[in-house]
């Protein structure tokens, strides 16, 4: 097709995320995989459509609110479950995420949190189909975010434990961040009868919380969590080299090391880390 590279690119991901997910649900090898879904070229044109409005129209970053599923297809599910897409259902009714809204959404989201825009543009597209109880419409809004400081949302998970052995702290906090929390820290305090403990504070994304706080009743002695959400600000970053660059609300910058970057480096190169940390 003449279509431009990068749209190219972006619509093959996306089937690419649907041929994965059949092939995961039939158990089918993915070179072998029937795509009842393709034969029709509507599927084509709602994948290459996406993208291709995305790109014609500028849009450099995508986000969304979480997504409501209805009663979703297997196919659907494995994809918002592997893609970990935070959804909800309002209704049992009727389907309301198709595997390939699944694998449009999951594939050209970057957040599923809504950014400080200055609106410039919105527009609204009305399903043909009347949901009872729920108005079938998408409503898009394209803007610039409005300043550095961004704003999203956290869930912090606390636990007060006093009684493991504290040898086990380290691998629970490293295996948590390995598995995508945000921060992870331990605090010491005193418990009811003046005994000492440590509280295990976990900060996370939403989508994140359930198979966090699972790690948590699996890995320690613990036998309750507490949830609070808090609204978060957060400098826009970048990346040069070896460097993360934060830009201040007055468009100055500060910057800093990856740290477990620089671990890895000071080890392999035999370099003191205090000089890499620079």
């Amino acid at each position: 097709s003449s279509l431009n590279a990068s749209v190219k690119e972006k619509s093959l991901k996306i089937l690419d995320t649907l041929i994965a997910a059949e092939s995961r649900i039939h158990r089918t090898p993915v070179k072998k995989v029937h795509f009842h879904e393709m034969s029709s070229i509507d599927t084509l044109i709602d994948i290459t459509g996406n993208v291709l409005a995305l790109h014609m129209l500028g849009i450099e970053k995508v986000c969304s609110t979480n997504i409501n599923i209805g009663r979703a297809m297997p196919a659907a599910l494995e994809i918002l479950t592997s893609k970990k897409v935070p959804v909800y259902s309002s209704t049992s009714q009727f389907e309301l995420t198709t595997p390939t809204g699944a694998a449009i959404i999951s594939t050209l989201v970057e957040s599923f949190t809504q950014p400080v825009l200055k609106i410039e543009k919105y527009g609204f597209g009305a399903g043909t189909f009347d949901v009872p109880g729920s108005s079938n419409l998408l409503t898009v809004m394209i803007g610039n975010q409005s300043e550095n400081v961004l704003r999203d949302k956290v869930i912090l998970l606390e636990t007060n434990i006093d009684d493991m052995d504290p040898r086990v702290y380290p691998y629970i906090s490293n295996k948590l961040l390995e598995k995508g929390a945000l921060d992870v820290w331990l605090t010491n305090i005193i418990m009811k009868k003046g005994r000492p403990a440590i509280k295990l504070s976990i900060l996370t994304n939403e989508n994140l919380e359930a198979e966090l706080s699972c790690i948590v009743f699996e890995e320690t002695t613990t036998i309750g969590i507490r949830r609070l959400s808090y609204d978060r600000h957060i400098l826009l970053r970048t990346k040069s080299g070896e460097h993360k660059i934060a830009v201040l609300p007055d468009g100055t910058t500060k910057k800093s090391v990856e740290y477990r970057n620089a671990v890895k480096k000071a080890s392999a190169t035999n370099t003191p880390l205090y000089k890499l940390l620079k």
